[in-house]
């Protein structure tokens, strides 16, 4: 079953769906795929960021990378810490503050959007369908970020930096933690749950540097997978099933980072388990990860595996284990493919109580295509199939969403979607999407009367 669907994952994206590589020569991306955590928005400008660069700390120079010179010359002289107005295509989107001299930023973006669905389900939720969940307008992000970049190149030489992210809209229920936005024990504390607009922090850490080697303390978005939290940091406006249910969201402990050469670099660490900053029992979990770019970046693989222990359903601590891969492949100046696949067990997950499942397994695969129309205009396609093994991952991320999980078997995806971005700072993803299941299970959408389910929708990101 695992075989057969591995290729049918690499084989189902061969047509012309797709969106992605800058097709002027004026990459538009970061040079080295990392994960969302380090997003910045001069990497970004005036393009959607590069899909499949290995997971949410997309936009992230590798450690020891020095960002000052390349900020300064796309602005000149080093700007006055004040705001400064919009710029033209092509150019880097304006920020709240920026103090180079410094090095400190603030910066931010609000995103919202409208998802159609024409069965009308009764509770406004679309199932399981992550983000963007509701048949309805949502502010999904209005998203604030502090932050001093660490600059260790050219010595090599020390660094300390660090970032503080908040998170205001429908977006921050995805993102809370134990012990922050939650109780330890996972309950509601800094938000009312009956209240679909909430708040978190889902990063908050400092960083130090030397040379081509950096370590980073405290709560920072996961190396694993391929989708951002950060909707810049997406070509669609929904996300895969694989993010919301087969990865962590933020780990809560040190990473370390080693850029070993210009093709590999190399992540390890300690951390408290999947999105828990204290909790109950407090178990160490280890995040490894690499990167290897190809000789003149024909492809890049990027591999992340975290193991550990982590509540089971009865809140008891059992041995949980995820590795997720990234593959990107430019296929020309205009096209490029990314492929995903997550796989993810736990142990005794019920205590042996409930119906004779004891050990849990999940996993997906994930098949993007880009296409670069010209400097305003991208189209792309996804077509995922995800796998709960046991009905026990894919659940509804909210307390009015009356789809509640118990749907083992094959949930799938294909979104079809395009990107219009008229200046560095406006982002504009219309999309449209079609989701099925394929099991004997709870049927997940239309108020669970129903195993498919037809989307339509856009969202808006300004940034600032």
């Amino acid at each position: 079953m695992r075989i057969a669907s591995l290729a049918i994952g690499i084989a189902v994206l061969a047509g012309p769906l797709a969106a992605a590589a800058d097709g002027a020569g004026n990459s538009a991306y970061p040079p080295a795929p990392v994960t969302q955590t380090e997003f910045l928005f001069d990497d970004y400008a005036p393009m959607p960021p590069e899909p499949g660069k290995a997971a949410a700390e997309q936009g992230a120079p590798a450690a020891g990378e020095s960002v000052g010179p390349v900020a300064d010359q796309a602005y000149g002289a080093c700007q006055p810490c004040e705001p400064c107005g919009p710029r033209c295509p092509g150019e880097d989107p304006w920020r709240l503050i920026r103090c180079k001299p410094a090095g400190f930023d603030i910066y931010g973006w609000i995103n919202g959007g409208i998802m159609m669905n024409p069965d009308d389900p009764l509770s406004d939720f679309n199932g399981p369908v992550s983000f963007a969940d509701m048949d309805d307008f949502q502010m999904n992000q209005l998203y604030l970020v502090g932050e001093k970049v660490i600059d260790t190149g050219g010595c090599p030489c020390w660094d300390i930096g660090g970032r503080v992210d908040v998170l205001f809209g429908t977006d921050a229920r995805f993102t809370k933690a134990a012990g922050w936005e939650l109780d330890p024990a996972f309950g509601d504390d800094w938000n009312d749950p009956n209240h679909d607009y909430q708040f978190s922090v889902p990063q908050a850490y400092g960083e130090i540097g030397y040379g081509d080697v950096s370590m980073k303390l405290g709560r920072f978005y996961t190396i694993a997978g391929y989708e951002a939290v950060a909707a810049p940091g997406n070509f669609f406006y929904t996300h895969n099933y694989m993010q919301t249910y087969a990865e962590p969201f933020t780990h809560f402990g040190g990473l370390a980072t080693w850029k070993a050469s210009d093709r590999w670099t190399l992540y390890g660490g300690l951390v408290n388990g999947w999105d828990a900053v204290d909790r109950v029992d407090d178990d160490l979990s280890y995040l490894s990860g690499v990167t290897y770019t190809a000789e003149d970046e024909a492809y890049t693989v990027a591999l992340v595996y975290i193991v550990g222990e982590d509540p089971n359903a009865l809140g008891v601590n059992t041995d949980r284990s995820l590795y997720t891969v990234v593959v990107t492949i430019p296929l020309s100046d205009k096209w490029e493919y990314v492929f995903q696949h997550d796989h993810g067990w736990q142990k005794d997950v019920f205590g042996g109580q409930a119906n004779n499942v004891d050990d849990v397994e999940w996993y997906g695969f994930s098949n993007y295509l880009y296409y670069t129309i010209n400097n305003c205009w991208r189209a792309g396609a996804r077509l995922e199939y995800f796998r709960d093994d046991d009905g026990v991952r894919v659940v509804g991320i909210d307390d009015d969403n009356p789809y509640d999980g118990g749907s083992a078997g094959n949930f799938w995806d294909l979104t079809l979607g395009l990107v219009w971005t008229p200046t560095a700072n406006f982002m504009m993803r219309p999309e449209v999407r079609w989701d099925w299941y394929d099991g004997e299970g709870t049927l997940p959408f239309d108020d669970n009367t129903d195993s498919n389910q037809f989307l339509v929708g856009t969202d808006m990101i300004w940034q600032f």
